[in-house]
Order: C-alpha cells, then sequence, then structure tokens
C-alpha cells in the first residue's frame, strides 16, 4: 500500500503475480504497514511450557514446527500471508501485541522476510506490559522452532513447536522468562511490513 492519504483498512494488494486482500495501518508509527500475521497462543495461561506455541504460524523454516501453517489472509482473523510473499511486501517490520510491548525494526545484517540470523535495528514504540518498559531486540536468529528476537535477552519467539520449545513475549532485558502481560483476554500479536 503506497497511499500515504488511504485511512486504515483492508485493501487489496498484488506483492507478486496474484493479488491479496490484506488490512493496511495508516496510522502507527508514519503508516503504509501491511499486516501480514496474526496470531494467539495454544496454551496462553501455562506460557512457558514446551506445550504452548503460536498459532497458527507462517510458513517460514523452521525443521521442528509441528504447528498448522496459515496461508489466509489475517485481515479478519488469525492467520499468515503466505511467507514467500514478505519479502515482496517489505523488510522494516512493526510488531504488536496485548501482552508484550510494541517494536518497530529495520532489517541490517538480519531479515525477518528472509530467513537470515543477523542484526536488526529495532526501537520500543509503545509499552504494553507493566514489568519493564524500553527494551528493543538487537539480532534475528532463526532456530529450529522459529524467529527469535533478543538484545541481552529475548523479547520475541515466535516457537511453533508444541513439543521443543516455548513461545517468549519479554519485555525485560534483565530477565528473559514470564514478564508477558498476564491475565489477558485473547492474548494476540500482529507482524506487519512496510518497504
Amino acid at each position: 500500500m503506497n497511499d500515504m492519504d488511504a485511512p486504515s483498512g483492508t485493501y487489496w494488494i498484488k506483492p507478486d503475480r496474484e493479488a491479496i486482500y490484506v488490512y493496511c495501518d495508516m496510522d502507527t508509527h508514519g503508516g503504509m504497514w501491511t499486516l501480514v500475521y496474526r496470531y494467539t497462543f495454544r496454551s496462553y495461561y501455562t506460557f512457558n511450557t514446551v506445550t504452548n506455541a503460536v498459532f497458527p504460524r507462517p510458513g517460514w523454516p523452521a525443521s521442528d514446527a509441528d504447528i498448522q501453517i496459515s496461508e489466509n489472509s489475517p485481515a479478519f482473523g488469525l492467520g499468515a500471508v503466505d511467507y514467500s510473499l514478505w519479502e515482496y511486501i517489505g523488510g522494516n517490520f512493526l510488531i504488536q501485541s496485548n501482552i508484550n510491548d510494541w517494536i518497530f525494526c529495520r532489517p541490517n545484517s538480519g531479515s525477518l522476510v528472509t530467513p537470515i540470523n543477523g542484526t536488526i535495528e529495532c526501537e520500543n514504540i509503545k509499552n504494553i506490559a507493566s514489568n519493564c518498559s524500553g527494551f528493543a531486540p538487537k539480532q534475528i536468529v532463526w532456530t529450529s522452532c522459529g524467529p527469535r528476537l533478543f538484545g541481552q535477552n529475548t523479547m520475541y519467539f515466535f516457537d511453533g513447536s508444541s513439543t521443543s520449545c516455548w513461545p517468549i513475549h519479554n519485555p525485560c532485558k534483565e530477565t528473559w522468562m514470564d514478564n508477558h502481560e498476564k491475565g489477558v483476554e485473547n492474548p494476540t500479536g500482529f507482524i506487519f511490513l512496510r518497504p
């Protein structure tokens, strides 16, 4: 979506050969964001257990992941745009969650839209979790369960395995477990992309 005057809403875009229906956020942190992933958790109330995972998951590489892959547009519900299209939508990304702080990131030597380990330049743009504030990741590492974003500790880990890892949504740089916002009805997260 390249029209700066367009309002937030649903649009048809054509990142590659076929048009897809997506939601575009034209307001947050400069706007022009295309929603590519909306997820929840399998076991939010037992968060730090291997049975927990993000659900559904994109088709990004994760050899130990066993959670269902989605290629359904997340415009109106849980889902993920086909991962092979993400790089055509944009390399900058915005992660929003109602259990963790929001972050805006630019690729450096690492990337979320192509599975490349390395550095990313991120800033914390909204404090959500009450335990800590201001932390932003500096690196991305692609693991067998999914991508992990970290600085001194892991801030976001998109675990897609129900048997060998668990997701992390951590606003704190000093400790990495159990700092996500608790007692949230309908815990959800979103990934947006823009050029």
